[in-house]
């Protein structure tokens, strides 16, 4: 599935930011978003923030997250995202909830992942997805 995947590369100074309504759905999506996932405005307005996590993410990951942010706090950790036409990019990703003028949601700001912290995620979460397929 993603035998021909590559990894984008994220500038060090770019800030992916992304607001979704409490049910995950995307009601913002920042031009930087937009720019390396290859997604427009309107493909991913409406759509569920999961649609940028890549599916060999760990299960327990996105629980996680979700019980975090649900819970009123905020979730940080790394995250391989998607992009439209399968690649990846790596993340540290801060979420947490918000009251805007769109309504209660979450916050999701996303920088780029160093090298160290992509191999020590990649390895980790190989192991993770390991785990919950036994």
């Amino acid at each position: 599935m993603y035998e021909n995947a590559r990894m984008i590369a994220i500038d060090e100074k770019t800030l992916i930011i992304c607001e979704t309504d409490r049910s995950g759905k995307i009601r913002y999506a920042s031009d930087d978003l937009c720019r390396i996932t290859g997604y427009s405005q309107e493909e991913l307005l409406g759509k569920p923030y999961g649609v940028l996590w890549r599916a060999d993410m760990p299960q327990s990951v996105f629980k996680d997250m979700w019980e975090t942010i649900e819970s009123g706090a905020i979730w940080k950790g790394f995250v391989k995202s998607a992009t439209k036409n399968g690649d990846y990019y790596w993340v540290y990703t801060t979420i947490f909830p918000i009251v805007s003028a769109n309504g209660e949601g979450y916050l999701s700001v996303r920088a780029r992942a160093s090298d160290e912290e992509i191999e020590r995620y990649e390895a980790r979460y190989a192991q993770t997805r390991d785990k919950e397929l036994q």
